[in-house]
């Protein structure tokens, strides 16, 4: 019969892989370093008073009185307000703003125009807004029922360049077959 040992071997160090090996040696080594950096630097190290705390009390500081420049303010016309009509002749209603002039919805010949106030259409006079407005419609066209017209003058009909009159001239002959 034959025993077999359940335990097994405990590694040794020329059994562990390259990398492995040389990670724990370089950490041993800086530990070993770092622990002795720390044991000779506190033996140089003096004891040296720390200065006292200083204690900063925050007041608020007076804000700048700003310079003030003197605002200029542009001059502002009062709108301008003309009379407004029910209907073109027709009776006033009252002043209204003058409309602009892209406010104008409809004319009426040269001298009335139409816009919208407070919802209402108002009639005004193109006059009183300053729009002087130039009536497109088409001319009137006036027909001519006759005219008179000379009758252009003739000239005498030219004879051919043979020297023979038109009328003298033979005629080839019908032959009958």
């Amino acid at each position: 019969m034959t025993t077999t040992n359940l335990n097994k071997p405990r590694a040794r160090w020329l059994d562990l892989p390259v990398p492995v090996a040389i990670a724990i040696c370089l950490f041993a080594i800086l530990a070993i370093a770092g622990l002795l950096g720390k044991i000779h630097s506190a033996a140089s190290v003096a004891a040296v008073p720390t200065p006292g705390l200083v204690i900063l009390i925050a007041t608020p500081q007076p804000e700048p009185v700003p310079i003030v420049a003197p605002v200029q303010v542009a001059y502002q016309q009062p709108p301008r307000h003309v009379v407004g009509f029910d209907s073109p002749n027709g009776n006033p209603m009252g002043a209204i703003p003058a409309p602009e002039p892209s406010a104008i919805v409809a004319r009426f010949g040269d001298e009335w125009l139409q816009t919208t106030h407070d919802g209402a259409p108002i009639w005004i006079r193109a006059a009183d807004v300053g729009m002087q407005i130039a009536d497109l419609a088409p001319p009137a066209v006036v027909y001519v029922v006759s005219q008179p017209h000379t009758a252009p003058a003739r000239r005498p009909p030219t004879r051919p360049a043979t020297g023979t009159p038109i009328s003298r001239r033979r005629r080839p002959a019908l032959s009958r077959a």
